[in-house]
């Protein structure tokens, strides 16, 4: 194993470790516990790059008022209980309402909550399907997100 996270993180642990006396126990426990998170950073970062968003839109920055969306229906959707049961969301609206916000937000939402999605405009999802060529099948064409979930 290369264990990156440890190998960053050991001299400082170790110094801290002899400076504190700690039981050797306490120094692995620190050492995996910076691993494991480390991991879990690099996989977000993953996650959020293979999503492909546009602008890197979250909820910090989403002012709930200003939105003609009931707030408790702003905060059902934050759940993402509607994603775990596989139902669909459609937001219309006028132009510059804030769909797009929304949108980007709820899916870096559910990237941080360890979910795979893609995004995709409606023209992205058209030239996915007219690229496949005779020798690609249309599944070969939509796996990426097939295999998401959340589009």
């Amino acid at each position: 194993m290369r264990l990156p996270h440890i190998r960053r993180h050991a001299p400082e642990i170790v110094a801290t470790a002899k400076a504190q006396r700690w039981e050797p126990a306490e120094v692995l426990k620190a050492l995996f516990a910076e691993e494991v998170a480390g991991r879990e950073r690099s996989a977000l970062a993953t996650r959020r790059a293979a999503a492909g968003f546009p602008t890197g839109k979250t909820f910090q920055a989403w002012q709930p008022g200003a939105s003609s969306i009931p707030p408790p229906t702003q905060q059902a959707l934050r759940t993402l209980e509607w994603v775990h049961r596989r139902e669909n969301l459609v937001v219309c609206g006028p132009s510059g309402t804030g769909k797009t916000f929304l949108l980007e937000a709820l899916g870096q939402h559910a990237v941080e909550q360890g979910l795979k999605v893609a995004w995709f405009t409606l023209e992205d999802l058209g030239v996915l399907l007219r690229r496949h060529r005779a020798d690609d099948t249309v599944t070969k064409a939509i796996a990426r997100p097939e295999s998401c979930q959340l589009v």
